[in-house]
């Protein structure tokens, strides 16, 4: 019984590595990670208008930062929302860089 037991522990455990690595490869492919179970708050997201609001950067320039790889944004259809908590790191982190 213990061996059955061990047995299909294994199995699962080998079938698991196996979906985590179709999810990775998949997540390669498209160029973005897909989120399982995001917690994000409506509170925390903020559009491209009211960052420019709230900031010196243009709307174009804001647009070209949501085209960056690390950008803290999200795209959701023809919308792009910004993390707001994390918007003001990423600029810290790219002080000097052009573009």
């Amino acid at each position: 019984m213990t061996h059955e037991k061990e047995l299909l522990q294994t199995i699962d455990g080998a079938f698991q590595n196996y979906k985590e690595a179709e999810q990775k490869e998949k997540e390669k492919q498209q160029g973005y990670k897909i989120l399982h179970s995001p917690k994000l708050d409506k509170s925390e997201l903020i559009t491209i208008k009211q960052l420019e609001q709230e900031s010196v950067f243009s709307r174009y320039t804001i647009r070209k930062f949501c085209k960056e790889p690390d950008f803290p944004c999200i795209h959701i259809g023809c919308r792009t929302y910004i993390l707001k908590s994390k918007v003001w790191d990423w600029i810290n982190n790219h002080i000097g860089a052009q573009f």
